[in-house]
């Protein structure tokens, strides 16, 4: 049995002018093993290509002619009847070229042949072909550009409608079943259409061979004297059969999810990814999520195979953020707030959300500005957690815009595993989804001055310091309680807690019930709110324990944060802290208040016991960097690329949403919050049999329109 590169001979159709033609020849000879014979097939006398192939040592015909149009069964027998490549020389191919080629040629029992992508024709990819001109070649080089294809590429070999393009692999079998009787085969004229109709015909299927690239140096289209009436070979290719005229668009409009997926993640790998962030969560407080949004955008902004990462900030971001995100090359495009009008570019690959969707309005223009759409999922906490909103309805609400992203997004991805884990269980993840990205944990400390919080420069005391905002599940009352506990045991500092309080589900009314239970704490504790980045930096500066009893995580960057600035931190392993924390140090039980202050008492009174801590955590962040992060999101990034969308934009219309690039109506939302408390007062009439037969009757009037309304709100549900 022949090796693969034993069965093959590859036919170069010699049209075009010489230094196309040398290039094209050079590159056939270098990625080529000596062992494969190479033709060269001349039209006619327009073209000579003796010179620049018989010189390399490559079969060239004597009389000009290696076989005139009824030649072809001849020269067939000359071939040793093997599979055949026809190869136009304007094609420059690439590295490892027709190994990859033959491998989707014989990738199913029944394929007739395999086209590659290119930057011209109906597999069209970089930019290009898309403007028409072959600037790709001088732009990253034929041979590089080959590589970058072949690197991401997933190898699915989608099924095409013929053979098509300048470069097409023919198996032998489908010549023996097919007929080899085609006149414009080997004449330069052959455009596939009448063999690819005849192999489907009887059940042979054309492939594209998505992990090769060649480069036609020929894209604007190229005169050849055994045309006829048909002047030029244009990208699109021809329909002299008339049939199946086929060009990207037709593909595109096919709806086949795997080629499409294809030709744009062969269009992400030559021009690299063109990423958009949204960074509409970044405001003047950096809390976790806000350190993450920004962080990643620097770190992706800095990865090699990001080509251009455009940031969507609001008016609310500080200018300070603003200059980051300029430092590091990213391009700033401002949301107008309502309506969610997108102003940015058209062509981005992917735009990523470093933070779950709150609403169904963010997740259609989401899924409007870019071809693909990544979310991190930062924790489920709001998501089992209605306290933390003001009604059931905006509960539900963000429900369903969390059901609704893990239904649509293109890819999902979490902080930790016991996030991913989280998802799973609550049923909004299969096992399979996703990726876990961990955060960095070794974003820059502020430069420049301290400033110390309102207040706080009046006092000299060490202090504990409990840093986040004020929601319930942060157990800032804990704090409270360990602080306590370490003052009754000797401890005479203060205790800080820092951090925004949300509108709904903050603590801060249990802060104070223990304060005025305990009124003879009340003058040692400060509750801050807003800080600025050099307010938080002071208090990092100053304190002498950071204490974290967080009751759940999706990660937890405040350990890392304090071990970072020298400053010993004492957590709890909840969440994912359990997941990302050494192992080796102490930690918090929530429900022993009394071991937790002893064990802060000694950290804070034994200083080479409060460094081994931060030289633990410090080296338990080197795994954690946001470089790393990145690297990994690209990774994902790359596999979301190449995914079929499969019938999205169908599926989101069925359920309602605007996926268009057209703005959402501004009143849109109202509607959905309406549509809740419609929903949510029918089933309380509905789960409540009394209350049910006193309001609606059975057969009554009201009976039938409550029976529609209920039909009408679990269509709406679904």
């Amino acid at each position: 049995m022949m090796t693969p590169l034993a069965r093959v001979t590859v036919f170069l159709r010699g049209f075009g002018d010489d230094e196309r033609v040398t290039r094209s020849v050079d590159a056939l000879l270098t990625n080529t093993a000596p062992s494969v014979p190479i033709f060269a097939v001349e039209g006619g006398e327009h073209y000579d290509l003796r010179v620049a192939v018989g010189r390399r040592g490559v079969v060239a015909p004597s009389n000009g002619f290696l076989a005139r149009a009824g030649d072809v069964d001849e020269l067939f027998g000359v071939a040793w009847r093997r599979d055949l490549v026809i190869l136009d020389s304007q094609v420059i191919v690439g590295p490892e070229w027709l190994d990859r080629l033959s491998s989707a040629a014989y990738s199913l029992p029944n394929a007739a042949t395999a086209s590659p992508l290119s930057n011209s024709g109906a597999l069209a990819v970089g930019d290009g072909a898309a403007r028409g001109t072959p600037d790709l070649g001088a732009a990253v080089g034929a041979a590089e550009a080959a590589r970058r294809v072949a690197r991401v590429s997933r190898k699915s070999y989608p099924i095409l409608p013929r053979a098509t393009g300048r470069c097409v692999y023919i198996r032998k079998s489908a010549l023996d079943i097919v007929g080899s009787s085609d006149e414009a085969l080997v004449s330069g004229a052959w455009s596939g259409n009448a063999f690819s109709q005849r192999a489907s015909n009887v059940g042979l299927v054309h492939v594209c061979a998505d992990d090769v690239f060649v480069y036609d140096q020929g894209i604007g289209g190229v005169t050849h004297p055994d045309e006829g009436a048909r002047s030029s070979v244009t990208p699109q290719g021809w329909d002299d059969q008339g049939w199946l005229p086929l060009s990207l668009k037709d593909l595109e409009a096919s709806r086949c999810p795997p080629l499409s997926a294809a030709l744009r993640l062969g269009d992400a790998a030559l021009h690299g990814i063109r990423l958009v962030i949204d960074g509409t969560r970044l405001a003047s407080e950096t809390m976790g999520t806000q350190t993450v949004v920004l962080e990643s955008a620097r770190a992706l902004s800095r990865h090699s195979g990001v080509a251009e990462v455009t940031v969507i900030a609001s008016e609310a971001t500080p200018e300070p953020v603003l200059a980051a995100l300029r430092e590091c090359g990213a391009k700033l495009v401002f949301s107008k707030g309502a309506g969610y009008k997108w102003e940015g570019p058209r062509d981005a690959d992917v735009i990523y959300r470093p933070c779950q969707v709150t609403r169904t309005a963010e997740l259609e223009w989401l899924l409007a500005i870019a071809r693909r759409v990544v979310v991190c999922q930062l924790d489920c906490i709001s998501y089992n957690n209605p306290s933390y909103f003001s009604n059931w309805a905006r509960w539900s609400i963000y429900r369903r815009a969390n059901e609704l992203t893990f239904r649509f997004a293109d890819g999902i991805t979490f902080l930790s595993q016991a996030s991913r884990s989280q998802a799973l269980r609550c049923g909004l993840s299969p096992a399979s989804a996703g990726a876990v990205v961990y955060p960095g944990t070794d974003a820059m400390p502020v430069a420049g001055p301290r400033i110390a919080p309102g207040g706080l420069q009046e006092t000299a005391k060490d202090f504990f310091l409990c840093l986040g905002a004020s929601y319930k599940h942060k157990n800032r009352v804990g704090a409270l309680r360990i602080w306590a506990a370490a003052r009754a045991l000797g401890w005479r500092g203060a205790l800080v807690l820092a951090g925004p309080a949300p509108p709904e589900g903050n603590s801060l009314d249990d802060e104070t019930e223990f304060l005025h239970e305990h009124p003879e704490l009340r003058s040692d504790v400060w509750r801050l709110g807003t800080m600025s980045d050099a307010e938080r930096e002071w208090l990092y500066q100053r304190a002498a324990l950071v204490l974290y009893p967080t009751l759940s995580e999706g990660f937890g960057l405040i350990p890392f944060e304090a071990a970072r600035r020298g400053v010993p931190c004492l957590s709890t392993r909840a969440g994912a802290l359990d997941e990302v924390l050494p192992v080796d140090i102490p930690t918090i039980d929530p429900g022993d208040v009394s071991a937790a202050a002893g064990t802060a008492l000694r950290i804070v009174e034994d200083r080479s016991f409060g460094e081994a801590i931060c030289e633990s955590l410090n080296a338990k962040a080197a795994e954690f960097s946001w470089d790393r992060s990145a690297e990994k999101l690209v990774d994902f990034l790359w596999e979301v690329i190449g995914r079929p969308s499969g019938e999205r934009e169908r599926l989101a219309e069925l359920a309602g949403l605007n996926t268009t690039r057209k703005p959402r109506a501004p009143g849109r939302g109202y509607l959905t919050v309406i549509h809740h408390w419609v929903a949510s007062a029918t089933r309380e009439v509905v789960e409540r049999p009394r209350l049910r037969r006193a309001l609606v009757p059975a057969g009554s009037r009201r009976y039938r329109l409550g029976a529609a309304a209920v039909r009408f709100m679990e269509g709406r549900e679904r």
